[in-house]
C-alpha cells in the first residue's frame, strides 16, 4: 500500500466498482464467519448491497464493521 502526502494525492481518484454478485459473496463470507449461518449471512449481506445499489450508501455494506461488533 502507498501513502500520498496531502499535496500528492490526486484531485478525484479513481472510483473502484465490484460487481454485484462478488460483493453480496465478500460480505456474507464475512458475517459467516462471525458466527451467522449462512442463510443469515447471504440474506444480510443482500440488504446491505441493496441499500448501495438503491443510493442509501450510509446504510449498506459501510455498515458491515459496527454489525460485526
Amino acid at each position: 500500500m502507498v501513502s500520498l502526502a496531502t499535496s500528492e494525492r490526486p484531485e478525484n481518484p479513481p472510483m473502484v466498482t465490484v460487481q454485484v454478485q462478488r460483493l453480496i459473496d465478500f460480505v456474507a463470507d464475512v458475517f459467516t464467519h462471525s458466527e451467522s449461518s449462512p442463510e443469515e449471512a447471504k440474506r444480510i449481506a443482500t440488504y446491505l448491497t441493496t441499500a448501495n445499489l438503491t443510493g442509501h450508501d450510509s446504510h449498506g455494506v459501510i455498515r458491515v464493521p459496527v454489525y460485526i461488533r
